[in-house]
């Protein structure tokens, strides 16, 4: 499909192999007599900072590349006397990429865009977005969206089609992968073949992303990640001139070379997504350990109970542990089903009542049961986990997080990571178990003569789901935390492994031997694909965040939260941060240090005015580290009521 937007009216290129990477890091910050951008090859301007804009220039016409904050889009237009910007073209929907979209769309600017970003860039779309993930129930995601979406967004781009201009050809590739609706555009003067990939956030650098985090299109599995690879596959397969990244140097040089050995890096973290293919394919001869109950295996509690040992009872995420008096402890209630199975077990068994209800992590479908449990259980039994757990349970809305529901827990009683608590003639050890996500607990006790290990959703056997939770930055779950808690679990030694979803198993000591490997490997891959070289920064979301994430107040009353840095770096940071209120014109400032390897709070204090109307507010929150948008999705939801009114005298 192709479009003309324009006449043929450019020149060949000149040579581009005089230009090198060299004289780009040397002369980025040199203005040329262009204040703010920067000719990065003949008639191809790049804007200052990160995300950067790229424009062509050609007879006083402009087409740009991306609308990121920091493109001074007036001093291009004064400085090199251009008459009009004739479109502007957007790569994928995140919001450092295309703030000021809406108000080009104002001043008359054509925008277009990737069909595929219209749920996350028009009106309806970013309104359901927002709708959807407050709370999240799943970890199927979008990132770095608007806080509105835009009217007048021409988003009918799709793979394949063609524009021209001034003498330019662009052909659009779908790029998916850095986001799902990402695309790259090719350009070359008609006529000629090869091309200049305006290539987004496909790629930084050679083997490097950026935020590789937005690859996680869920919690356990490759699937951002693979097709990121596949993109630039495809792109290998063209013959390019240059690769201009939104976030990173011009790569002028070694084009091939760049774009095999991000694509490698791509291809090895996904794999390392998977234990079972590292325990398989890349190890070898796994070992071999049973299912204490294979009929369970991924199941949701829908069958039948297994009977594990004379006191131990299985169904999908729910274990019961019966006391030689009578009483039960259920180990993650989920939903109604589950409350239901309990109490059929009760009446078929002749059981007795639930005195204990413990919850291994901080996911719906592993505590939902406490809403269900009737009214006078619930008041009579107690609710324990371990304190590092209960934080979300308790205020489900503090943090941005996935599988939450809304209501917060009751719970009863905590126990600290080493503490020893005591059930009738039952003894259990909490431990803290990071993995699937960070807000998990293992327990430990001995049932039956068999010395257990309740371990949530981290691990399953190596033939579920891959053999584990899967790790994810949204969900606070990286695999520096799985390499910490295999160890633990070599540690203990148990004998059983009462891990979830149908996945009690036979401890196997050459498995979780495998594990660590696993779990240093993924790190390694993962820290090899980020611009820091720390997966522990890039690949999490939540690096600088605002708490609450969901901040209920007042018109015309003061508001405060907590603006949380974390600096795992081995330097000390100066963070510019802007508060983007939307009843003000200009934002918030303030600036910030944040310590080496220390996670800092800061005190955060705001009016808002009497007349904000009552409702939903998304804050979008921007931070600069030197000059360039850090790479943390920072945001808080403000819900604004009314203002109190005093009474008269």
């Amino acid at each position: 499909m192709k479009e003309h937007i324009g006449t043929k009216t450019a020149a060949f290129l000149l040579a581009l192999s005089a230009i090198c990477s060299a004289y780009w890091v040397s002369d980025f910050f040199g203005s040329n007599g262009l204040s703010g951008w920067q000719e990065v090859l003949p008639g191809i301007y790049r804007s200052q900072g990160e995300p950067a804009a790229y424009a062509i220039v050609e007879k006083n016409r402009a087409i740009v590349i991306d609308a990121p904050a920091g493109a001074d889009l007036q001093s291009l237009l004064k400085r090199l006397r251009i008459t009009k910007i004739d479109m502007v073209l957007l790569t994928h929907h995140h919001r450092d990429s295309c703030w000021q979209a809406a108000e080009l769309v104002r001043q008359g600017i054509r925008i277009r865009g990737p069909k595929a970003a219209a749920a996350w860039l028009t009106p309806a779309g970013v309104q359901r977005y927002w709708q959807e993930v407050l709370p999240l129930r799943s970890s199927r995601t979008a990132y770095l969206v608007l806080p509105q979406g835009i009217d007048g967004l021409d988003l009918t781009l799709e793979h394949g089609h063609t524009l021209e201009w001034q003498g330019w050809q662009f052909e659009v590739l779908a790029t998916p992968g850095h986001s799902r609706d990402h695309l790259c555009y090719l350009a070359r003067p008609l006529g000629e073949q090869a091309a200049i990939a305006f290539c987004g956030d496909s790629l930084a650098a050679p083997g490097k992303i950026w935020s590789p985090y937005t690859t996680d299109w869920d919690h356990w599995t490759d699937a951002g990640l693979k097709p990121a690879a596949e993109s630039l596959r495809q792109l290998s397969r063209r013959n390019l001139r240059a690769l201009l990244p939104a976030h990173g140097a011009p790569i002028l040089d070694s084009i091939p070379q760049a774009l095999e050995l991000t694509i490698q890096r791509l291809e090895k973290a996904g794999q390392m997504k998977s234990f079972e293919f590292y325990t398989k394919q890349v190890l070898g001869q796994p070992p071999s350990y049973r299912f204490l109950a294979p009929e369970q295996s991924a199941t949701a509690g829908e069958k039948p109970w297994s009977h594990l040992s004379p006191h131990l009872y299985l169904t999908g995420n729910t274990y019961v542990l019966v006391s030689k008096h009578g009483g039960l402890l259920v180990v993650d209630p989920w939903g109604k089903r589950s409350v239901e199975q309990i109490a059929r077990l009760q009446r078929e068994r002749k059981l007795g009542p639930v005195e204990v209800v413990m919850i291994s992590h901080a996911h719906y479908d592993h505590y939902d049961g406490v809403y269900d449990l009737p009214e006078y259980i619930a008041q009579q039994c107690e609710v324990w986990t371990l304190d590092i757990v209960a934080q979300p349970l308790r205020a489900p809305l503090q943090w941005r997080h996935p599988f939450l529901d809304p209501r917060p827990v009751r719970i009863t009683r905590t126990a600290e990571p080493g503490e020893v608590r005591y059930w009738r003639e039952y003894s259990f050890r909490f431990h803290h178990l990071p993995g699937q996500t960070y807000y998990t607990m293992g327990v430990e006790t001995t049932i039956d003569g068999k010395r257990c290990l309740f371990t949530a959703d981290n691990w399953f056997h190596q033939d579920q789901y891959s053999g584990s939770g899967g790790w994810m930055g949204l969900n606070r779950g990286l695999p520096d935390g799985y390499s910490a808690s295999a160890r633990r679990v070599l540690e203990i030694s148990p004998d059983w492994i009462l891990a979830e979803h149908g996945s009690a198993m036979e401890f196997n000591a050459e498995d979780f031997r495998r594990r660590v490997l696993w779990a240093e490997a993924a790190v390694a891959a993962a820290d090899a694909l980020c611009v820091s070289g720390d997966h522990r920064r890039d690949w999490n979301p939540h690096r600088i965040a605002v708490e609450p994430f969901v901040l209920e107040c007042q018109a015309g009353k003061e508001l405060v939260c907590t603006l949380v840095v974390e600096n795992t770096g081995a330097m000390a940071e100066v963070l510019e941060v802007e508060w983007h209120w939307p009843w003000q014109q200009q934002p918030s400032r303030q600036s910030v240090r944040v310590p080496a390897r220390q996670t800092t709070r800061f005190r955060s204090q705001f009016s808002i005015p009497a007349n904000v109307e009552p409702g939903q507010y998304i804050v979008p929150v921007r931070v600069l580290v030197g000059g360039r948008e850090e790479g943390s999705d920072v945001v808080q939801v403000l819900q604004v009521k009314s203002p109190s009114r005093s009474s008269s005298p």
